[in-house]
Formats: C-alpha cells, structure tokens, sequence
C-alpha cells in the first residue's frame, strides 16, 4: 500500500478528532481482530499490534515479531 494513502487518511482521521476534540485516536489488534482497520489506517498487516494516532504524530506499537514489517 503506497504511504500516500496511508498519510491522506490519517489526516481525515486528524480532521475529524479536532472537530470533536479528540487527543488521541486508539485502533488495537489483537490475534487478528480487527486487523482491517489496523491496516487501513497504517498499512500494517500482522496479527497482534496497536496506533495510536496524535494531531501530530503516530506511534505503531509492535511485539518483536513484527520489528521488520513494522519499519516498513
């Protein structure tokens, strides 16, 4: 998935917190679940992971399993 994508949406997603005063946008994955919105707004694909999304920052929150996929 191109960066690209991943930067519009979580400027969509950043538009929309300001709007409602929200600090602090939090997608968690755990086993699988809810992967999709995990990857939809990241591009991350793995099993188990969290983002936390800033007004103006982003952290991927990772195991070590996933350190490589992660970087990307």
């Amino acid at each position: 998935m191109s960066k690209g994508y991943i930067v519009k949406r979580a400027e969509r997603l950043r538009k929309e917190m300001a709007k409602t005063g929200t600090d602090a946008f939090v997608v968690i994955t755990d086993e699988g679940f809810n992967w999709e919105t995990l990857y939809y707004l990241s591009g991350f694909r793995g099993t188990s992971g969290a983002l936390v999304i800033y007004k103006d920052s982003a952290e991927l929150i990772l195991d070590g399993r996933y350190r490589e996929q992660g970087e990307r």
